[in-house]
């Protein structure tokens, strides 16, 4: 029976041994935590202020009583209403922390724009495989700053589907822009290019109100006649505070296709080409070889005749010297004979 007890006891003793093991505290103190070279303090009632659109890091500085390994340390900002999609959230590798020893490991976070202006916590998570974590949080004060208009959209509209245009044909671009900072923004001016076509075109919005959107209607492009198919990017910039600040964005591009049109004409320009490009020497041959014979035989024809006028008048003067020579045979012959 004292068997059967002390065996009840040592396993008791062995399962609350285990499950202290399993849920002990790291042996972890952090001493420093920093962002941007402002020292956070745990459960103190005043917010660090950072504007949203803004990368800022947390540095901090530990030490173990005990040797660890697979240490990992996390920061993260909860609330923000996009956490779903793209966390506030950074994260360092696994390593290892000798006993007494100052580790120092940094993180980087970045506000999004679309930030809500609120409070906020700042978690600092340091946990390994096996011992509860250590958790540590921070009050943040989110805000907006004086100036800041981001592209919330690029829209693209032809006649075919969006983003896709025939070349030769008009495409038309609208741009909605967004007031993120505290100010009103007045006349700002939204810059659309393509640039590897060489279309531009530019149009102002009046007034920006804060936490607003505004839209600048369409902006006419008319595609080259034959630009050539294929994927083209293009740019949006918007200058706001008085032309002081630009935001751009090229995450939109406009897939242009072959005008058919095109293919005919290219066709037709073959066609003369081929008429018209015969090769040079025959070029030369034709024109100089018809010519060269005409007057080659006007040159014979030429030359026969003065041979035959020559030939004629030296016939002629045998004549004459012939009839004279007769002559006076003839009136010598009549004197012998009256003698």
């Amino acid at each position: 029976m004292s068997n059967t007890i002390t065996k009840i006891l040592m396993s008791i003793l062995v399962f609350v041994l285990m499950t202290s093991s399993v849920s002990a505290a790291l042996p972890l103190t952090v001493s420093s935590v920093k962002i941007d070279d402002q020292v956070l303090t745990v459960g103190s009632t005043a917010r660090l202020n950072i504007e949203r659109d803004q990368e800022f890091e947390v540095r901090l500085v530990m030490q173990s009583t005990e040797q660890l390994a697979n240490v990992e340390v996390q920061a993260s900002v909860s609330g923000y209403e996009y956490n779903d999609v793209s966390r506030i959230f950074d994260s360092t590798q696994l390593f290892d922390m000798a006993a007494n020893v100052s580790y120092t490991k940094r993180l980087t976070l970045r506000l999004p724009s679309d930030a809500d202006a609120d409070n906020y916590k700042l978690r600092i998570v340091v946990s390994d495989r096996n011992n509860d974590a250590l958790v540590q949080n921070f009050d943040l004060r989110v805000d907006a700053p004086r100036h800041l208009i981001r592209v919330d959209d690029v829209s693209l509209f032809s006649g075919g589907a969006e983003g896709q245009v025939v070349s030769g044909e008009p495409l038309l671009v609208n741009v909605r822009v967004k007031n993120m900072g505290e100010r009103n923004e007045e006349d700002v001016k939204v810059r659309t290019a393509i640039p590897q076509l060489g279309l531009v075109g530019t149009k102002y919005i009046d007034t920006v109100r804060a936490d607003k959107s505004e839209e600048t209607g369409n902006i006419y492009f008319r595609l080259p006649q034959c630009a050539a198919p294929g994927v083209y990017p293009v740019v949006v910039e918007a200058s706001y505070d008085n032309s002081k600040r630009t935001v751009s964005d090229t995450s939109r591009s406009v897939t242009v296709l072959k005008n058919e049109a095109c293919d005919k004409k290219q066709e037709e320009k073959r066609v003369v080409v081929v008429e018209v490009q015969t090769p040079p020497q025959q070029q030369q041959t034709q024109p100089v070889a018809q010519p060269a014979t005409e007057q080659n035989t006007g040159s014979s024809l030429s030359k026969v005749r003065s041979a035959l006028e020559i030939f004629l008048v030296v016939l002629f003067a045998i004549f004459i010297v012939v009839g004279i020579i007769v002559f006076f045979s003839r009136l010598m012959h009549n004197d012998e004979d009256d003698e």
